[in-house]
């Protein structure tokens, strides 16, 4: 995406972080700004494989974010960790999005380990 990115891209970018931005502030459900993000991030990435490895799973992706966004300090990294991916793909570093995306990616590791933890992972 950092490659790849438009204007156009970088504006659904900036309109979905805004988005999880407020949401998170406001206290409200994180999970469809969460998605929104990542949506806008795939389509910016000119990557078509993204969306047909997605689709079958998605109802499972979506269960999950609803889970982990609900865990405050997830969401707290989230919304950190997206600014950083959004900085480096608006800066076109390829090498810094990769390793904030990666990081992100533990990050949801780490939150989906809290939930089976505790006993409340997504039916």
């Amino acid at each position: 995406a950092a490659k790849r990115r438009t204007v156009h891209d970088l504006d659904n970018i900036g309109k979905a972080l805004t988005h999880f931005g407020v949401a998170y502030e406001l206290g409200e459900p994180i999970w469809e700004a969460d998605i929104e993000f990542h949506q806008a991030i795939a389509v910016a990435s000119g990557n078509s494989v993204f969306g047909v490895l997605l689709t079958p799973v998605s109802d499972l992706l979506i269960s999950a974010r609803r889970a982990t966004g609900a865990i405050p300090e997830a969401a707290t990294r989230a919304l950190h960790e997206h600014r950083e991916i959004a900085e480096a793909i608006t800066a076109g570093q390829v090498r810094a999005a990769k390793k904030a995306m990666e990081k992100h990616i533990h990050s949801g590791m780490w939150a989906l380990r809290q939930l089976q933890e505790s006993g409340e992972w997504p039916t």
